[in-house]
């Protein structure tokens, strides 16, 4: 409805009574019509202000694996990303992107647990690991999707490890539970709240709701100050790469001597933390000085789902002799991490 159609339906409602026959024909209830019409008219006046500054509906999705899973009041099941007993955690438990229309800026705030924002268009700056941002998100509606909010469960992971608890059943309800308050401001200052609410279940696979939220006193958390953003370069300075090796039973192989003998292994997984890599590269430098320049792609993996690691299996290795064996983690042209060298030869 704009203000043409708003002027017009104004305008229409003293046509419509003149039409009908409210003339002067009985001055005595005049004074009666002509209040309620302007009443009318203030009210349609009124609804089509409302119409117009309320905000349209705001949708959350999960982001996995290429799939949009709208999340909803009812719930969805995410296995993106699991966790096991033992606190080792598999994929991305819940990535997601709001998106709506004339969106301004969107202040997130985690309760318990951490959220990673990544700007997969690179044009606005991210913070890390935080518990309470704002983003800027603008007039580019076809960017929001792109705007994505990594949750990550540390201290659930961190307590598993350590033993506090010897299995996810043993935690207490409370603590598997996180809330994600969204303070969403539009362009045109109307402003609503939303929430995603996400449990960790029996199984070690989540589950996430979203719907409106009215903000508390109990919800002091959303008072935390806002995380400062920090240049790319810090944030990728603080990722790490992980290499390991696993035998033909898929359990962890140790060196000897500082080297993997290549009839022993089964796999080389390779994982990162953070941002979701472009591709993941083997490269493979025989033994002896400078022999840099006989450096040799071994195999490419392209990062197309949402586990945060790929596996290389013994194949890749097999016509390796005596070699250093380096992995590349590339996120973009400009920010590459190595894992470092391991060393892998044939069994004698």
């Amino acid at each position: 409805m704009n203000r043409e159609y708003i002027s017009d339906a104004v305008g229409g409602i003293a046509d419509r009574h003149v039409s009908a026959g409210y003339t002067r024909q009985r001055r005595g209830r005049q004074w009666l019509w002509r209040p309620l019409a302007a009443v009318l008219a203030i009210a349609v006046l009124v609804g089509g202000m409302w119409f117009l500054l309320t905000p349209k509906g705001v949708t959350v999705s999960a982001y996995a694996a290429g799939t949009d899973t709208e999340l909803t009041g009812a719930g969805e099941s995410f296995t993106t990303g699991e966790i096991s007993d033992s606190g080792e955690l598999t994929g991305h438990p819940l990535m997601f992107y709001l998106t709506g229309e004339n969106i301004d800026t969107v202040r997130f705030s985690d309760k318990n647990e951490f959220i990673n924002f990544v700007d997969l268009t690179e044009q606005r700056d991210e913070f890390g690991f935080a518990r309470n941002i704002t983003v800027p998100y603008g007039e580019r509606e076809s960017e929001y999707s792109f705007l994505v909010i990594d949750w990550m469960p540390k201290h659930i992971i961190s307590r598993l490890r350590d033993g506090d608890y010897g299995s996810i059943r043993d935690i207490p309800e409370e603590l598997r539970r996180d809330i994600i308050v969204m303070e969403i401001t539009f362009q045109n200052g109307a402003k609503t709240v939303k929430a995603v609410t996400v449990e960790l279940r029996d199984d070690g696979s989540f589950f996430a709701v979203f719907d409106d939220y009215e903000i508390g006193e109990a919800d002091d958390f959303v008072n935390r100050p806002d995380a400062v953003t920090r240049s790319r370069e810090d944030i990728y300075s603080d990722a790490s790469v992980e290499v390991t090796v696993l035998d033909k039973n898929g359990q962890v192989l140790e060196t000897e001597a500082g080297w993997y003998f290549i009839d022993r292994v089964g796999s080389v997984r390779v994982s990162w933390e953070g941002r979701e890599p472009w591709k993941v590269q083997a490269f493979a430098t025989p033994t002896g000085t400078e022999m840099a320049e006989y450096t040799e792609l071994l195999a490419t993996k392209v990062v197309n789902t949402a586990e945060n690691a790929v596996v290389f299996p013994v194949e890749t290795f097999e016509d390796i002799t005596m070699a250093h064996v380096e992995f590349l983690v590339t996120f973009d042209s400009e920010h590459i991490l190595s894992s470092g060298e391991i060393n892998m030869t044939e069994e004698y």
